[in-house]
């Protein structure tokens, strides 16, 4: 059949966005999520990944315990909810608790990524959680090590204001979360990319901060519920709040998950007997720039007039 001018035309178009889609690794999200709801982001993960964490949550949305338990090593370290202070110490106490929880939720309960970033080394996953299984809706960033084809750690951060906590689940803290049993499997480049920042944000120094991201970077902060737009924005914003005593955002570099262009990492602030947990994701651009950066973590542990004296940094005075 003979094409005509215009026809070439659309199909070298469309051939070369393909290619391009291809090459920059941004992917359009399956169009068949295995009966999942919801929009999922792939942009910062692996083809694998993003069908492992498909399998996965669609086996836990179905409710079957031993299809979910196979996405995980018997030899696994652990299961941590950072923000709730459980540990479900290797595969058996696992299998437990979702023996235990998955019979009682309803058919309307689901659990579906929302954002998939690394590689099958390690990762991160930002989920939804729906309100019927654990007594409110949430939306955890999970960090997650991979070996061999098999989770070996996950542990969830999360912001519990607004919570309501239906079923009276008791909260704990947490100052262990066996990062130490599993060595960073991250990318060398990444890795660079979080020290980096994470030495910006402790010292602090808005300037070196800023020099991280590129012209059109967005910052967001979940807990906050702020986003902030463009370098120098992002800049004067960090040099506000870097000065608050009240910031998390000065941390120790706890774990490093995630492949050369997106991941993130795992932090602490504080002393031991204040500390506070969190979780930053971060994608790369191509010479290297934060060009994207989410940060989450528990707010109920600030307290809500800090948490409303930090949100009300995030406007330009």
């Amino acid at each position: 059949m003979k094409l005509n001018r215009r026809q070439l035309l659309v199909r070298g178009i469309s051939a070369a966005s393909a290619s391009f889609l291809t090459v920059s690794g941004v992917k359009a999200s399956p169009s068949v999520r295995r009966g999942l709801p919801g929009q999922l982001d792939t942009s910062g993960a692996t083809p694998e990944l993003v069908s492992f964490f498909e399998g996965y949550f669609a086996a836990k949305t179905s409710r079957n315990v031993e299809k979910t338990m196979s996405f995980f090593s018997r030899d696994m370290v652990a299961y941590i909810d950072a923000t709730l202070g459980w540990r479900l110490a290797g595969f058996n106490e696992l299998h437990k608790v979702f023996s235990d929880y998955m019979p009682r939720w309803s058919p309307s309960a689901a659990s579906y990524p929302t954002r998939i970033l690394g590689d099958m080394q390690s990762a991160i996953v930002c989920f939804t959680d729906t309100p019927e299984l654990f007594g409110g809706e949430i939306h955890p960033f999970g960090a997650v090590d991979i070996r061999n084809g098999k989770i070996v750690r996950w542990v969830d951060y999360w912001d519990s204001r607004g919570w309501p906590n239906s079923y009276g689940l008791k909260k704990a803290v947490l100052t262990d979360l066996d990062e130490k049993e599993v060595r960073t499997s991250a990318s060398p480049i990444l890795v660079d990319a979080v020290k980096k920042l994470a030495s910006a944000l402790s010292n602090p120094d808005s300037n070196a901060a800023e020099s991280l991201f590129s012209l059109d970077a967005v910052y967001e902060d979940r807990t906050l519920r702020s986003q902030i737009f463009g370098r120098a924005a992002i800049s004067s914003y960090l040099g506000r709040i870097l000065q608050a005593s009240s910031s998390p955002l000065g941390t120790r570099v706890r774990h490093v998950v995630g492949n050369a262009s997106a991941g993130g990492y795992e932090w602490v602030a504080g002393t031991s007997d204040t500390a506070i947990t969190g979780i930053t994701a971060i994608q790369l651009n191509r010479t290297g720039e934060i060009f994207r950066l989410s940060t989450v973590y528990d707010g109920a542990l600030l307290g809500s007039d800090t948490v409303k004296s930090m949100c009300s940094l995030s406007v330009e005075p």
